[in-house]
């Protein structure tokens, strides 16, 4: 209920949306002079067709087309397309974003039903209840079901499925636990190979606690070739791609942070501490432990100010006492095992991630692990001071559980308060919606942009209005690409955008620099209206 309640300012996240609102790439200019388009399927192209797969050098990156439905293959080099093909075909069928919206939120529902069972059977009753009513009021679980789609839901399952095959081998000795640790790993690493962070986190914290356990019943055996059969088919869509990608020529090609070169050097800044965009700072852990709102100041300009709850500060320390009364009691019982387990697996995953990929959204990934951790705390500690299978320990429960419950529902209440003050037209609702009126406030037909969060945003939002985006080029020329933009569009307009942070992509021309790139190819431009953050330019000829 609080994911419908939350976030209502929050408008289309144009690059997600992409992957499940459109049948073609958004139409990107690589080159603006002679035009040479992104998308494999828009000649003349720098990508590639090869039969039904198109590959592409904007989002998705490769799709299968059906007929003239496109389904995604990979939305990027590390991202599979897949766990958005739900939202794909909900949308084709609806042509709601809402109802994609509620999609997603039912699958983060169906996520909390499965933390619930897992806990049932290898916590305690406690414990699941108290995982699951975290999660449902974790705001960093909720924020991000609205804002981002299938892709983070896997991720999530995926980490559960490991760890849910995992402790059925350590503890039962079940015979197909490699085959289901096998589709875990599949999963996660087609979603995104980011994973291999939470992953590596999941192996590490099994390594380490190898020796905390009584003795188990023989493991059943277990052919190594199912799971690793399982692997090789799930990620298929990512080495798919590689191969087809392999045929682009070398150049002319786009710098995006969707390939593996700006990506590896992302990496490297972060691990050698150079200084990072502002959606990556160091920050980052804090507000994830701490006010995860004080991240819209930090990556987006909002005027919120931000601060760290009491409350919350309380429900980490009931969190640290029954992490620490699990370890201090070291009972040999799976559930309390379990604890011990998580108590190590979600520190290091949270620092694996933290240190390589800390924009926020990889952060939250682990919201499903803390709320285990947080479920057999609390039920460590009421067991403590209350009698087994009574109402009472139910209720002690509870009672410590309400921080987290308190601290969830101020933040879910906050997020619109935040979110309003937000300067990035292309980033709320409001914005968008000022920025639709403006655009039919003039009966734009054919714009040109070039502003990388503009993109998809659009093209899912008013689908009849021609976008050309020069984002593209940009990424190689610069400044050197408008002029060839503005050629792509005369007899339309252009918009220029305040974005919310210095990206390679985007061009914020001033009105006499536009004017420039405009007489230099024989064309005028004249301003025509404006709201704040966004100015829109006729162009033509003089």
């Amino acid at each position: 209920m609080l994911a419908f309640l939350t976030a209502r300012q929050l408008g289309v996240v144009g690059e997600v949306a992409i992957a499940w609102s459109m049948d073609e790439a958004p139409a990107v200019l690589v080159e603006t002079s002679p035009p040479l388009w992104a998308d494999g399927a828009t000649p003349p192209t720098a990508g590639h067709t090869a039969g039904a797969l198109v590959a592409s050098q904007v989002r998705p990156i490769e799709r299968l087309m059906l007929g003239d439905f496109a389904l995604p293959v990979a939305v990027n080099t590390y991202t599979g397309g897949p766990p958005d093909w739900p939202a794909r075909l909900l949308f084709a069928a609806t042509g709601s974003v809402h109802a994609v919206l509620v999609l997603h939120v039912l699958l983060g529902g169906l996520l909390i039903v499965c933390v619930h069972r897992f806990l049932r059977l290898h916590g305690t009753d406690v414990a699941a209840a108290i995982a699951a009513l975290m999660l449902a009021s974790d705001w960093r679980f909720l924020f991000y079901r609205r804002a981002l789609g299938g892709t983070e839901i896997v991720l999530q399952a995926a980490t559960l499925l490991i760890l849910w095959a995992l402790w059925s081998r350590r503890w039962t000795g079940a015979r197909h636990s490699l085959t289901a640790l096998g589709v875990g790993v599949g999963l996660g690493l087609m979603a995104k190979l980011t994973f291999v962070l939470p992953l590596a986190g999941l192996l590490a914290a099994a390594l380490l606690t190898r020796r905390d356990r009584a003795a188990t019943p023989p493991q059943q055996h277990d052919t190594l070739h199912r799971p690793l059969i399982a692997v090789a088919l799930l990620t298929s869509p990512l080495w798919v791609t590689a191969i087809h990608h392999g045929m682009l020529p070398a150049e002319p090609h786009i710098r995006s942070h969707d390939f593996p070169d700006l990506q590896w050097q992302r990496v490297l800044s972060a691990l050698s501490g150079e200084r990072s965009p502002a959606r990556e700072s160091m920050a980052n852990l804090m507000h994830w432990a701490g006010d995860p709102l004080a991240f819209f100041p930090t990556a987006y300009g909002s005027a919120l100010i931000p601060r760290l709850s009491p409350w919350r500060v309380l429900g980490w320390l009931v969190v640290l006492a029954g992490v620490v009364s699990g370890w201090w009691s070291r009972h040999p019982t799976p559930h309390a095992a379990l604890l011990r387990f998580m108590s190590v697996l979600v520190p290091l995953q949270v620092a694996a991630l933290w240190l390589v990929a800390r924009d926020l959204h990889h952060l939250v990934v682990t919201a499903p692990m803390v709320a285990i951790l947080a479920g057999l705390s609390i039920s460590t500690l009421a067991s403590t001071v209350s009698p087994p299978r009574g109402i009472a320990r139910t209720w002690t429960a509870l009672l410590l559980a309400l921080p987290w419950l308190i601290v969830g529902i101020q933040d879910a209440r906050r997020t619109d308060e935040a979110l309003a003050t937000v300067p990035v037209v292309t980033f709320t609702e409001s914005g968008q919606q000022a920025l639709l009126t403006l655009l039919r406030g003039h009966d734009v037909e054919r714009l040109g942009a070039c502003d990388y969060e503009l993109y998809g945003v659009l093209e899912t939002r008013a689908p009849d209005i021609e976008v050309v985006h020069g984002w593209g080029a940009a990424s190689r020329a610069r400044g050197e690409a408008l002029p060839g933009l503005l050629e792509q569009v005369v007899g339309g307009h252009y918009l220029v955008l305040n974005a919310s942070a210095p990206m390679i992509y985007n061009l914020r021309p001033s009105a006499g620099a536009l004017s420039d790139a405009a007489a230099a190819v024989g064309l005028q431009v004249e301003e025509v209206g404006r709201i704040e953050g966004a100015v829109l330019y006729s162009v033509g000829r003089p």
